[in-house]
């Protein structure tokens, strides 16, 4: 497999980001940007393995060798809405997925990656003041080749189990972060109609009943109509309301659910 993409291919996908990579990372590779990154210089910090990864919610994150697990940390930036960037990594992740391993990736709203209906990636963004702008903290983590833990199979999968191939981590690495790029200089220009149209193609959450649970707590159930032009979810609840949901957890439904 001659000619696939590695890290030496970096400078030229991202001019002038400075790369961290670990064996073993004990602290989330988001903490562990956030202290490795200068301002002003894009940095990415790769782990083999995370012993104590998370999600969203702060949920638990499993990333054991054999998956593709890193955070790039951006800024200070000032963007008109900084949270598209978690779209455009989920984005990025399916394009990536469906060019080299030939899947059909689809995405969960938010930040879900799902192939054959199961979570085979995940993007977490955290944002915080930096000067006049902010820094922006993109945690991608792909399910390449690692063993799942019996407690997900039922919800989650690998490249590995869906193809049947291995697939180097490297080289999705390179083309996540190419795709990546030229939508943060959409960003950048304040032009996200193009994410929000890409979104709405491979949206796998578009068209279904959905069940939300709120950050505050409470939940909607409808069925998800759209996503606006600030990437919000819009469900039509069942008596005929419409919500526009800016966070939450998403669960798809069967029609026949409760």
């Amino acid at each position: 497999m001659g000619g696939k993409p590695t890290f030496e291919d970096l400078p030229s996908v991202w001019p002038g980001l400075e790369v961290h990579r670990f064996e073993t990372c004990s602290a989330s590779s988001q903490d562990l940007a956030r202290g490795l990154h200068r301002p002003g210089t894009p940095c990415l910090v790769i782990c083999e393995e995370i012993l104590n990864a998370r999600g969203r919610l702060g949920r638990k994150w499993y990333a054991p060798r054999g998956g593709l697990w890193f955070t790039l940390a951006l800024g200070p930036l000032r963007l008109e809405n900084p949270w598209l960037l978690a779209l455009a990594g989920g984005l990025s992740v399916a394009k990536a997925l469906t060019k080299l391993a030939g899947v059909e990736a689809r995405i969960k709203w938010p930040n879900d990656v799902l192939v054959g209906g199961k979570k085979v990636a995940g993007v977490l963004l955290e944002a915080s003041q930096l000067g006049e702008g902010l820094e922006l903290l993109l945690g991608v983590g792909v399910n390449v080749s690692n063993p799942l833990p019996s407690e997900l199979r039922a919800t989650a999968t690998t490249l590995l189990e869906e193809t049947g191939k291995a697939f180097d981590p490297q080289a999705l690495l390179v083309e996540i972060l190419r795709e990546l790029r030229g939508y943060l200089g959409f960003l950048a220009e304040a032009r996200s109609e193009g994410i929000i149209s890409e979104v709405r193609a491979l949206s796998a959450t578009i068209g279904r009943r959905v069940r939300v649970a709120l950050p505050g707590g409470g939940e909607v159930k409808g069925y998800a109509v759209d996503v606006d032009s600030l990437g919000r979810l819009i469900v039509k609840t069942e008596d005929e309301r419409v919500v526009v949901l800016e966070a939450g957890d998403v669960e798809h439904l069967f029609h026949d659910a409760k």
